[in-house]
C-alpha cells in the first residue's frame, strides 16, 4: 500500500480563489435584481448577455459568456480550474473543473473546437489559438452554469433581461445597425438581401410597421442575439455561406440536456478565411535556336 503526500500548496491556491469568490445573497430575488441592475447601468454589456440560434423553425435563446461570467460574481463562491487544453491533429479540447464552495458540488466540462478546413487543411498558428480560447471560455461556461440552478437563469433571468432591453428601442437600434452592418460584411450581402433572408431563417416579424419600413424592436434584438451566437463561436458559419444557405446549422447544434443553459460540445468555431497555398515559382523555359552550319 503507497500513500500519496498531499499537495498543501495546491490546496492554498484553492483556498485563496474560493475567498476571492466569496457567497453573496444567493436568494433568487437578490441576484435577479443584481444582474438586472448591473445591466441597466451598462446597455452595452446587456446586449450581449443572451444569445439567439436558429433550429426547428424557432429560435433557442440562452446566456452568453458574458451572462455567466456576470453570474459567478453575483453567485459567488464558484471556483474554477483549467485542467488543460490538448491540441490534436484535427481538434482541440479544453477541459475545465468548477467546484460550489458552499455545498460542495463539483462538475466539470471537456469541449473540442475543429482546428481544421472543410478541405483537411489545418488552421495557422492564430486560427489554432482562437480554437482554444473558445473552447475553454464555453467550458468555462458551461462549469459556471451547472453550478446555477437553470431555472433561474433561462426562466427569469434572460426573459427579464431581454423585457429590459425590448423597452430600449432607440439604443437597440444603434447596437442593430452595427451588428447588420458586421453581418452583412461576413456574409458579402446586402443589408436588404440579409434583413429579409435573417427574418425567413429566425421566423421573426421583420417589420412593426411593413408601410412605414419601421424594423420591429424584436427582429432587430434578435438579430443582435444571432451576432452574439457568432462572436462567442456557438454557432459555426464560413464567411462566404449566406443565412439561406445554411440548414447545416440546426444539425450542428443538439437538443438541450437536462441542463437546459448546456451548450452543444460540437458547435464549431468560426471558420478562418482560407489563405491561398503559395504557389512554387517556375523559370520560364527559353527557346533554343538551331544552330545552322
Amino acid at each position: 500500500m503507497s500513500i500519496v503526500p498531499a499537495d498543501f500548496s495546491r490546496l492554498s491556491v484553492v483556498v485563496s480563489e474560493a475567498r476571492s469568490n466569496t457567497p453573496r445573497n444567493r436568494n433568487p430575488e437578490e441576484v435577479i435584481k443584481a444582474v438586472l441592475k448591473y445591466a441597466d447601468s451598462d446597455l452595452h454589456f446587456a446586449i450581449g448577455c443572451i444569445y439567439a440560434i436558429p433550429r426547428g423553425g424557432r429560435v433557442i435563446r440562452g446566456p452568453s459568456v458574458r451572462l455567466a461570467e456576470l453570474l459567478r460574481y453575483v453567485w459567488g463562491g464558484i471556483w474554477l480550474e483549467a485542467v488543460d487544453v490538448v491540441e490534436h491533429n484535427d481538434h482541440v479540447v479544453a477541459k475545465v473543473v468548477g467546484v460550489d464552495t458552499v455545498n460542495g458540488n463539483l462538475t466539470c466540462e471537456i469541449v473540442p473546437e475543429r482546428i481544421v478546413y472543410r478541405d483537411g487543411r489545418r488552421y495557422d498558428v492564430d486560427g489554432i489559438l482562437n480554437a482554444k480560447r473558445a473552447a475553454l471560455a464555453k467550458a468555462k461556461r458551461n462549469v459556471i452554469l451547472d453550478l446555477i440552478p437553470a431555472n433561474l437563469v433561462s426562466n427569469r433571468i434572460v426573459v427579464g433581461l431581454r423585457a429590459r432591453l425590448t423597452a430600449k428601442r432607440r439604443e437597440i437600434e444603434t447596437e442593430y445597425n452595427e451588428a447588420i452592418a458586421e453581418l452583412a460584411r461576413k456574409f458579402r450581402r446586402s443589408v436588404d438581401q440579409l434583413q429579409s433572408n435573417l427574418a425567413s431563417q429566425l421566423n421573426v416579424q421583420l417589420y412593426e410597421d411593413p408601410t412605414k419600413n419601421v424594423l420591429s424592436t424584436d427582429f432587430m434584438l434578435t438579430v443582435i442575439e444571432y451576432a452574439n451566437a457568432l462572436q462567442d463561436l456557438i454557432i459555426s458559419v464560413e464567411p462566404s455561406e449566406q443565412p439561406s444557405q445554411q440548414p447545416h446549422l440546426q444539425h450542428q447544434i443538439q437538443a438541450p440536456t437536462n441542463n437546459e443553459n448546456q451548450l452543444n460540445t460540437d458547435a464549431f468555431i468560426l471558420q478562418p478565411e482560407p489563405v491561398p497555398e503559395p504557389q512554387p515559382h517556375v523559370e520560364p523555359t527559353k527557346k533554343v535556336r538551331p544552330i545552322r552550319r
